[in-house]
């Protein structure tokens, strides 16, 4: 890519030159151009592309609605038995108690 070449002070432009070609080569020469350039140009039309379609989306300010489809249902406060907290269980003895600082913290109610 010539985009790519630099030149450097001290080298010459011969070097960079290709030597005379014939017909045959300059015509597949200019096929290959064009089937680069056709290329390039398919390539530029999918970032457009991607790019109408992608930024819209990702830079939407209003969020999506939600649809709301499940009902919900809150029971009444006479109608329902009230939680029972289960009772702790009895400790363990000494030999058999794990150590403190690993045994999970133990939630109790107020």
């Amino acid at each position: 890519m010539a985009f790519f070449k630099f030149r450097w002070p001290g080298q010459s432009e011969q070097a960079d030159k290709p030597a005379k070609r014939s017909r045959s080569a300059q015509a597949e020469s200019i096929e290959v151009m064009r089937r680069r350039a056709r290329h390039r140009l398919i390539g530029a039309a999918v970032l457009v592309l991607l790019g109408v379609v992608g930024f819209p989306l990702l830079f939407d300010t209003q969020p999506r609605p939600v649809p709301v489809d499940i009902p919900i249902e809150i029971p009444d406060r006479n109608k329902v038995a009230p939680l029972v907290v289960p009772a702790a269980p009895p400790e363990l003895p000494a030999s058999r108690a794990v150590a403190p600082a690993a045994k999970a913290p133990v939630a109790t109610a107020a």
